[in-house]
């Protein structure tokens, strides 16, 4: 059901809640209009828990920013009425997450109204320049999750009773704040744009600064490292509404015939472009290619499409360069198999597109 369709369904079992208040809403105005009023000139008592369920689905589903912002507030200011409203005290302590008092959600509903639902130590400064009291009490209350040191979540409304402890932040989301810059690459990219079944260990980030591999939230995090002139062909994708930065499709398999180590090995790389060659620019392809500055790529590449029999994509190849010396084709893999003169490549691992089955 739409947003408006269901808030006009429960507006009129709400109305008489509201008919001592100071405004008259009208079914004409637009909903976020309505809502806005309802939300701003009700006090807490005349807030129906009807409304309030219907005003829960329209804070999390709204785009409408102003509005998501009053309904924020208004929820987590009076958030401790309705638990007290509809149940036991005893049962409300147990059930809910601590209210919070009308500074904290000041604080959180600020913080989301910009865009911080991730936030730093720096960020919460502007609020108290002694912030360490403040995190932990957030924290206790469970209303913020400690991604690593000096980095936080806001949990939000959906996590439910448990808050910060049941909820579970999409790992993308936490691998935009590691790093910059960045953007999500090899298996992990493959894995979002459907280009393989596997499930990656870890999510892989590549960046221009070297960093150790780390764990977060039990998730593995692994920073490729590169020259800045590998650094681009990439989007930015939603995630749990926040902006993410990841490879396109062929650049992700540019970058997968660069470091195959990164994506689960070469025989992934194949497969990818075995079963998805028609969804890929192959043109594209090469042009990335080209500004890599790396010819083993071409090497693997020109392989690849050989063996899997695409030679319709033979020509895209012709006069490009390739260097002198032997590249294994998996450099995972142990240095022996045979030797394919063409391309300069040690064949460490037979391709066989027979066995693969789909």
């Amino acid at each position: 059901m739409s947003i408006p369709t269901m808030f006009l369904t429960v507006l009129a079992a709400s109305i008489k809640a509201f008919s001592a208040a100071s405004f008259h809403p009208s079914v004409e105005e637009p909903t976020s209009s309505i809502i806005f009023t309802i939300v701003t000139h009700s006090p807490p008592k005349q807030f129906t828990q009807i409304t309030l369920k219907a005003a829960l689905f329209i804070t999390l589903d709204t785009r409408e920013r102003h509005l998501k912002h009053a309904l924020e507030r208004y929820l987590f200011t009076n958030l401790h009425y309705f638990i007290r409203s509809t149940m036991g005290r005893e049962k409300a302590i147990k059930k809910y997450r601590e209210s919070l008092s009308a500074r904290e959600a000041r604080i959180l509903s600020d913080l989301s109204y910009k865009g911080k639902g991730i936030f730093t130590l720096e960020d919460i400064k502007e609020y108290d320049k002694k912030p360490k009291k403040l995190l932990y009490n957030l924290s206790k209350k469970n209303w913020i999750l400690k991604i690593k040191r000096g980095l936080y979540m806001i949990a939000p409304l959906e996590a439910g009773e448990l808050g910060a402890r049941s909820y579970t932040v999409h790992s993308f989301v936490i691998a935009s704040h590691l790093v910059d810059p960045y953007y999500i690459s090899h298996w992990s990219a493959l894995n979002y744009h459907g280009l393989t079944e596997q499930t990656p260990p870890a999510v892989y980030i590549t960046t221009t600064k070297p960093r150790n591999k780390k764990k977060i939230l039990d998730t593995e995090f692994v920073f490729v490292t590169v020259h800045e002139r590998k650094r681009f062909g990439t989007t930015e994708v939603k995630v749990e509404n926040s902006p993410v930065k990841i490879s396109t499709p062929e650049k992700t398999v540019v970058d997968c015939l660069d470091h195959p180590e990164h994506c689960g090995g070469i025989e992934e790389v194949a497969k990818t472009i075995y079963f998805e060659h028609k969804n890929l620019d192959f043109k594209k392809i090469v042009d990335m290619i080209k500004k890599m500055g790396n010819r083993t790529i071409i090497k693997r590449l020109g392989y690849l499409l050989e063996r899997l029999g695409l030679h319709e994509y033979d020509g895209l190849l012709t006069g490009l360069k390739i260097s002198k010396g032997y590249s294994c084709l998996d450099p995972k893999l142990p240095k022996k198999g045979k030797i394919n003169e063409r391309w300069k490549l040690r064949v460490n691992i037979k391709i066989d597109p027979e066995q693969w089955a789909r």
